[in-house]
């Protein structure tokens, strides 16, 4: 059985023609929920009074009416649902909304009308609830007739192995502590002692926030569990980021922006030897003005989704450089064409530089790795735009970017953790490598201070595992002697220099319109003269 569900007022009365056709024309078994804003009550009594036709749907109001008494010219904000079995029958039902959004919808819309009855969508192995909106929010605890309440009674009063599932169509923008109270009371009171998730589909609200605590929210857009039902959470997936929080377990859409998105939802239990996912999305496609963006292609990593969202999140200042912001639209714009560098290695690059290790993008939000990847991103950004520098296209050179003019490759690199002297020992250590790679430009910083201007020499010592240099005479005869030509001496000698990273955030953050060209044409003199005395 798939079951699809769009968000609250995602059509209108008008559009159910059109549904219908695609719901008896599915292939497969379908439940298909779905809001349909505002509409005339005798709109809805019109269209539950037409007769029935071989072949046709089904059609019901999912209300007694004759004990509801409802009015043919206030509107109704309801949902349809449809139940399509291929080759047997199918049918929709009218659900109406039981609750007022307060703060916009009740002033707003204040003619509506709304129903008093929960739907239960009973079949052999769950319980579905299909609720709009604002319906989930009246807590169970503190509501005796609300939604949840009379969830609560029919769950308690059912199956205790039969999982459970609370389906909500939304029109939410955004994060609203109130939603963490109605799903966290969903699972612990209303489904208490059931295996029960929460499945909600909002609209695509896309305005990130810098608060960790708010942004891992996203849309509310997710599936949710019991956080003692998988206390760990989930392994992150480049379409759906896992959540704990607040007594729940949940994985919700990483991307805001409109899309359709699929994957299995699990009841558990979540055991090693089992399935320990709440929800594995596994494809996601943008939706465009014209419809879905064609062809479908596999979802874009976490990485790429992560990188650019944290740009987002922490945006350029107002007196920074304009330069600030064109850079960070073509990063964006390098992500989305999946070029080189990948996102992986731009963000490996700019944390752990040299050491190349892999960067957690669901945790750039981290105090320390925040702090390195918002100075480091920024510098990308203004890098980026300058002419004569383009993306490194090589995916195993150590650096983001590429001076044409010269043909080296420059790392940015703000590292979160490590010390200016073992950020130096690294780059000496990487010299001593006799793979060929092209001159490196390091622009770096540590939490500590910043890399000294000028060519890196690499110390005695600074990779303990290769073996003295064979060039030092020690006083040795016979076969440890001196040799002029030893085979062990390495035939390559890679060449690097290291710039304080303030060189180039003083472009962008001390921004006067008047001189930029002139400190960015100095600043790109001197990266190409720090190695000039460096033999090659």
């Amino acid at each position: 059985m798939v079951l699809m569900v769009a968000p609250e007022f995602a059509f209108g009365s008008a559009d159910w023609d059109a549904l219908d056709a695609l719901v008896r024309g599915a292939g497969r078994p379908v439940i298909l929920f779905t809001g349909f804003g505002a509409t005339p009550g005798q709109a809805l009594f019109d269209w539950s009074a037409l007769p029935h036709e071989e072949g046709q749907t089904h059609r019901h109001l999912g209300w007694d009416d004759a004990a509801k008494g409802m009015s043919g010219v206030r509107l109704v904000n309801a949902g349809w649902c449809w139940i399509h079995q291929p080759g047997e029958r199918t049918d929709c039902f009218v659900l109406l909304k039981t609750h007022a959004e307060q703060n916009a919808e009740a002033v707003a819309l204040s003619t509506i009308q709304y129903g008093s009855t929960v739907t239960h969508l009973l079949f052999n192995d769950v319980d579905i609830f299909p609720l709009i909106c604002a319906d989930l929010i009246p807590l169970a605890a503190q509501h005796q007739d609300c939604a949840q309440a009379k969830v609560r009674e029919i769950v308690q009063a059912s199956a205790p192995d039969r999982p459970a599932l609370v389906v909500g169509a939304l029109l939410q923008k955004g994060y609203n502590a109130n939603w963490v109270a109605a799903i966290r009371s969903l699972l612990t009171d209303v489904m208490a002692n059931r295996r029960g998730l929460v499945a909600l589909c909002n609209i695509a609200y896309d305005k990130p926030h810098h608060d960790e605590q708010q942004d891992q929210w996203r849309s509310l857009t997710g599936v949710y569990g019991a956080f003692d039902s998988l206390p760990k959470g989930q392994h992150q997936l480049p379409v759906a980021r896992a959540l704990t929080s607040d007594m729940l377990a949940g994985a919700v859409l990483r991307q805001t922006c409109p899309m359709v998105v699929s994957g299995e939802i699990y009841w558990g239990p979540y055991v090693p030897n089992g399935v320990k996912f709440l929800w594995h999305g596994d494809m996601a496609c943008p939706i465009k003005a014209h419809g879905l963006d064609a062809p479908i292609t596999p979802p874009a990593t976490q990485h790429g989704c992560e990188l650019v969202r944290f740009m987002r999140r922490h945006p350029a200042r107002d007196d920074w450089s304009p330069r600030v912001r064109q850079g960070v639209a073509a990063i964006a714009d390098h992500v989305s064409t999946h070029g080189q560098p990948r996102p992986e290695r731009i963000l490996s690059l700019l944390l752990t530089g040299v050491c190349a290790e892999a960067v957690d993008a669901d945790l750039l939000h981290t105090e320390d790795t925040r702090m390195a990847a918002k100075l480091a991103l920024n510098a990308l950004a203004t890098m980026s735009t300058f002419d004569g520098v383009s993306w490194n296209a090589m995916e195993t050179d150590f650096g983001q970017l590429h001076l044409e003019e010269t043909a080296r490759s420059v790392l940015i690199w703000h590292d979160p953790s490590r010390s200016v002297g073992q950020m130096q020992r690294e780059l000496g250590a990487w010299m001593n490598d006799t793979a060929p790679h092209p001159d490196l430009l390091v622009i770096g910083k540590s939490p500590l201070g910043e890399l000294p201007d000028g060519p890196i020499r690499p110390e005695r010592r600074d990779d303990i595992t290769t073996a003295p240099p064979t060039h030092v005479a020690v006083g040795a005869t016979g076969a440890l002697a001196l040799m002029r030509d030893d085979i062990g001496s390495p035939k390559l000698r890679r060449r690097a220099a290291s710039v304080s990273l303030q060189r180039l955030a003083a472009i962008y953050g001390d921004y006067e319109q008047n001189n930029e060209d002139e400190k960015i044409q100095s600043f790109l003199a001197y990266l190409t003269d720090c190695l000039k005395d460096e033999a090659a």
